[in-house]
């Protein structure tokens, strides 16, 4: 499911500025965060803690410096959202 939702924005979501990143493993996240994403024009990148490579790498490759994380730190932990964004530090999650 990882690395089908890159799949998916790499074919689908051309030039985006931002990305709505939900657990792979809360299914009501990514579920509610497909609509989001649409109406935004935006991938709906799924990930998990200890495993957010492939969304790192997606976000890297297309510049997309910022984006919504759905479900709170509940769901990811801050390191995966450094992880996948590229960040300093948690302290830079807003």
């Amino acid at each position: 499911r990882y690395d089908t939702s890159v799949e998916v924005a790499k074919t689908f979501c051309k030039d985006v500025d931002f990305a709505v990143v939900a657990s792979g493993k809360n299914f009501p996240d990514g579920l509610c965060g497909g609509p989001l994403a649409a109406v935004m024009n935006a991938p709906l990148v799924l990930t998990k803690d200890g495993g957010a490579a492939a969304a790192a790498a997606y976000v890297a490759e297309n510049g997309i410096a910022s984006g919504f994380v759905l479900g709170g730190d509940g769901a990811l932990a801050n390191e995966t959202v450094v992880e996948v964004f590229g960040l300093e530090s948690a302290e830079e999650i807003k």
